[in-house]
């Protein structure tokens, strides 16, 4: 349903203005208004509240603190800890502080975990940098050891490209005829097809030998500064100390800050949350008028908590506050913000709706019927029990982790609603994994109820549902238009029934040889129902009917793609007997079906609300409202 709003407004000694913001920040049932705009000048009494040079002073620097807080959770994300609660005298002590209070009592701990965040970021990055010097090691480490002792000789590497190994005979011809035999030489080809070259040579004959390389256009490889040593061994030996060495540092780190989350992580997500409510007020003051001595206030509240906000207010404030109920103009009709409120189940298909925007306030709220049509459509659609069984499994695992309440778990319980429908008319059906449950005795409930074979009477019924639903979506737009006092949208909505009910019973005293007086009633109906929709919608709405029969032939989707999913099961079923094999029958058979039960799940989704959203709103359902946005707490609760 859609919740009764009430326009109030707040009349107050403007002293009072940031006390009474808490309170309705605190209750969060109230959506504030801006007041139509005023003219600013000296010789008018009202005005419109503007941040002084104090309350910009506090925006700044709950700005900053928040910034700060955010940046530090951020550091503390990762790790799963328990964490210390908050108590309720150390909560109500710090509402009491003002920013820079807050500032000064989080720096010390602040700056630590900076500090902490600085090295782990930074060892994270020695990580990916240590990883291509892992290379390097299995490059030279090999050739190293080949060379054994080398004492005081001077140290050269070289890594060379695919197609640079040929330049290695050139290469050792020249070396020798520089340096002489007791030149060491070694060269390695690694899987990657590169080569890696090492040489020892005496220091007298190192500028020679780096001309010779700078000559033939090779290029000596050159260690990182922070890990060059006296020569190459020791400097490949640094660096394998250093990719050791990080992961207990890493540890390390991560287990400071596992202590500091599990003793502060409370205390900086309440410090973030009262930094997120106060800018909230702050931003929300431009919204308001003041006078030199007291503030207004307009917005809406559910009806249903009016009478709660007032006892509030009057406790808090005594006469010194006022608020009061205003009566609607028929340009505040326009602006109302809508709210649903499904209580229970119905709840939970509201998440079906989120994916348009919400009706415009005294529409009807399509919750309950979708509600209802949705799972039956999947259920038909789906059809299987043990698909069924499946998606009940998965929907109740969702709705078991997910926080009460939350989106996901209104996802689940959409979930078990279409699940519990798809079981049910796979019992109907007689499908268990398409076929397989026959070969067991499962049976449909009737001949005309075998999907694979009673396609015509399946398309029958698919109809008959369309026509019930267009029907229904007719018949809910002549009831809006009896509520709104729309003469010409009840006539509409009543004509286009008269219309459909006319083309079907002449259809139907063709087919089944009814006697004529039941063409003649439907001709007869059919020419009413086209002169009501001339008089309300001209030749438009000729059109219009066309339309309307399209719309509830689309409905013949629900068994077609369910045709498509009972042929696939058994396709599966068959090209698993066909193996002959019981492992490969068995890999068969889940992919086809696991296949089958993901486009499954999606394919009835999508067709439904399709269906819905397309064929069925369209009818009724004037998705032009404003959602109702209550000022309230957006830092989190921590009651």
């Amino acid at each position: 349903m859609i919740e009764s709003m009430a326009k109030i407004e707040i009349i107050g000694l403007f002293e009072e203005l940031d006390s009474t913001l808490d309170i309705l920040q605190q209750v969060g049932t109230v959506e504030i208004d801006e007041i139509p705009a005023i003219e600013e000048s000296k010789q008018t009494h009202i005005h419109r509240i503007h941040l002084d040079e104090t309350k910009e002073h506090l925006k700044s620097r709950y700005e900053e603190l928040m910034h700060s807080v955010s940046e530090i959770l951020e550091i503390l994300k990762e790790g799963s800890v328990e964490e210390a609660p908050l108590g309720v005298e150390t909560r109500d002590e710090l509402l009491k502080l003002s920013p820079d209070e807050l500032i000064e009592h989080t720096s010390r701990m602040t700056r630590d975990v900076r500090r902490l965040g600085r090295q782990q970021r930074n060892l994270c990055q020695d990580i990916e940098s240590t990883r291509q010097y892992e290379m390097l090691i299995n490059i030279f480490l090999p050739l190293l050891e080949k060379a054994g002792s080398i004492g005081e000789l001077e140290q050269i590497g070289i890594i060379l490209k695919r197609d640079e190994s040929s330049i290695i005979p050139i290469l050792k011809n020249r070396l020798d005829e520089i340096t002489g035999p007791e030149t060491q030489f070694f060269n390695q080809k690694m899987s990657d097809g590169r080569t890696g070259v090492f040489m020892a040579i005496a220091h007298e004959d190192l500028s020679a030998v780096r001309r010779l390389l700078g000559t033939e256009g090779v290029a000596e490889y050159h260690i990182p500064r922070e890990f060059r040593k006296k020569n190459l061994s020791e400097s490949i030996e640094s660096i394998r100390e250093r990719i050791e060495e990080i992961p207990n540092e890493l540890a390390e780190i991560d287990r400071k800050l596992l202590e500091v989350k599990k003793s502060h992580i409370s205390l900086f997500r309440f410090i973030h949350s009262i930094s997120a409510d106060r800018l909230n007020q702050l931003s929300i003051l431009s919204r308001l008028v003041r006078t030199q001595y007291t503030f207004v206030l307009s917005g809406w509240v559910p009806a249903s908590k009016l009478e709660i906000l007032q006892e509030k207010i009057h406790k808090q404030f005594d006469n010194r506050v006022y608020i009061g109920r205003v009566t609607l103009s028929d340009l505040d009709f326009l602006h109302v913000p809508t709210l649903l409120s499904n209580k229970g189940f119905f709840h939970a298909f509201e998440v079906l709706l989120k994916l348009l925007p919400p009706p415009k306030y005294g529409n009807l709220d399509a919750t309950p019927f979708i509600t209802f049509f949705f799972p039956l459509f999947f259920g038909i659609i789906l059809g299987d029990m043990a698909y069924g069984f499946i998606l009940l499994a998965i929907a109740g695992m969702i709705k078991w982790k997910a926080a009460r309440g939350s989106l996901i778990s209104d996802i689940g319980s959409v979930g078990l609603a279409a699940g519990a429908s798809t079981v049910m008319f796979g019992f109907i059906f007689g499908e268990f994994l398409g076929d397989l449950g026959a070969r067991f005795g499962l049976k449909s409930l009737a001949p005309w109820l075998h999907r694979e074979s009673a396609i015509g009477a399946l398309l029958l019924l698919a109809l008959g549902l369309g026509t019930v639903h267009i029907i229904l979506g007719f018949a809910l737009k002549a009831y809006l238009g009896v509520i709104m006092r729309h003469i010409k949208a009840v006539i509409e909505g009543l004509s286009k029934i008269i219309v459909i009910l006319g083309i079907i019973g002449t259809f139907i005293q063709l087919l089944a040889g009814f006697p004529e007086i039941v063409r003649y009633v439907s001709f007869v109906m059919i020419g009413a129902g086209v002169f009501g929709v001339l008089f309300t919608e001209g030749f438009i709405g000729i059109l219009e009917i066309f339309s309307n029969i399209g719309n509830i032939l689309s409905y013949s989707r629900i068994m077609a793609i369910g045709l498509a999913s009972v042929i696939l099961a058994t396709v599966a079923n068959r090209l698993a007997e066909a193996s002959h094999n019981i492992i490969a029958a068995v890999m068969i058979g889940f992919v086809i079906h696991l296949i089958n039960f993901i486009m499954g799940v999606f394919s009835p989704t999508i067709h439904s609300l399709r269906l819905h959203y397309v064929e069925f709103f369209s009818k009724f359902y004037l998705p032009s409202g404003r959602p109702f946005q209550p000022f309230k707490k957006i830092g989190g609760d921590f009651t």
